[in-house]
């Protein structure tokens, strides 16, 4: 388990959600993962002018040629996954779910709830993650962006 990733998501837990915010004034759930990504990892993925409402393969994308393809039986936290509602993705990082040891849970910044939020990762969630990925860890190598 990748503790520093959670943490440091964690601390965005509240952060104001907002369409490619990179910040702690305002994030969308491509900002959290690549600012968790840059913080913890020494590297960053990134792209803008996006809809807010991403409809494309751009994160898909992104996590396939910056981080480490994972088997759906094999997440764990600290995995960055992509979801689909619909025709629409969405970004969210694996975490430990602290109210169920053993369960897993999602952290995201939710255009719904208009902040960061965790929650548990119930058969709902599961069932519309078309994608998990882990981070890969360039701090002090000279590949690092």
């Amino acid at each position: 388990m990748s503790a520093d990733i959670l943490a440091h998501a964690r601390g965005y837990l509240g952060t104001p959600w907002v369409h490619q915010g990179r910040s702690r004034q305002g994030l969308d759930c491509l900002g959290l993962a690549s600012l968790v990504a840059r913080n913890t990892r020494g590297y960053t993925f990134d792209v803008l002018n996006y809809q807010a409402q991403a409809t494309d393969e751009t994160m898909l994308q992104l996590c396939r040629q910056h981080m480490l393809p994972v088997p759906a039986v094999a997440r764990q936290p600290g995995d960055v996954v992509v979801i689909r509602y619909g025709n629409q993705r969405h970004m969210a990082i694996v975490g430990d779910y602290p109210a169920q040891p053993g369960a897993l849970s999602l952290i995201h910044a939710s255009s719904v709830h208009g902040k960061v939020v965790e929650h548990r990762l119930d058969s709902r969630w599961q069932r519309i993650i078309i994608a998990a990925f882990a981070l890969r860890d360039l701090r002090g190598t000279t590949e690092a962006a």
